[in-house]
């Protein structure tokens, strides 16, 4: 599995920078489409499998959920790299707020991340990133899972960061127990 996702991924020589390779990229559309609708990386291996037997449509290749599984991750490493240009080159993004919520799925916790900004006349609720928490959910190890990730998207984040607040879903208009507001 590592060794395949690591040939996705191939050094530019020029600038020792990372650039991204797809064998197929019919394929990696296919099932960026089909992430993107919600279905598991198991639905999505079928349904293509499926589509590919029906209309002998060969070009799709071979997929299993593990080829889905490291396409997902291809789109998180763009996402994320969007996400620190974002906040490295856009001088105009002075300040954003975070929404923070620690969960367990399937026995594994983790802290969801949604950053809350301004750029070019549009506010954006982005889901950031779901960190793994393997220890305990208390607050210091909550905030070290995410000053590390800021630490990463963007240097100067305490100067930034205007808010940290419990998430709540868009629909909501103020968060339970707090005289917080959350952006629309």
């Amino acid at each position: 599995m590592r060794v395949a996702l690591r040939k996705l991924f191939t050094q530019r020589p020029l600038d020792s920078d990372y650039g991204i390779t797809t064998p197929n990229p019919m394929q990696f559309r296919l099932c960026v489409g089909q992430i993107a609708q919600g279905s598991s990386f198991r639905q999505v291996a079928g349904n293509l499998m499926s589509v590919k037997s029906i209309t002998g449509l060969s070009g799709i290749g071979s997929v299993t959920d593990i080829v889905v599984a490291n396409y997902a991750r291809v789109i998180c490493a763009i996402n994320l790299q969007r996400l620190i240009t974002i906040f490295r080159e856009n001088k105009s993004i002075w300040a954003f707020s975070l929404a923070n919520d620690a969960s367990t799925h399937y026995g594994s916790s983790y802290l969801d991340n949604r950053i809350r900004f301004h750029l070019h006349g549009k506010l954006y609720d982005i889901h950031a990133i779901a960190i793994p928490m393997f220890e305990r959910h208390t607050g210091n190890n909550m905030y070290l899972l995410v000053t590390r990730f800021l630490d990463i998207i963007c240097l100067l984040w305490c100067r930034k960061l205007r808010d940290c607040i419990p998430w709540c879903s868009s629909n909501d208009r103020r968060i339970p127990g707090s005289s917080h507001s959350p952006l629309e």
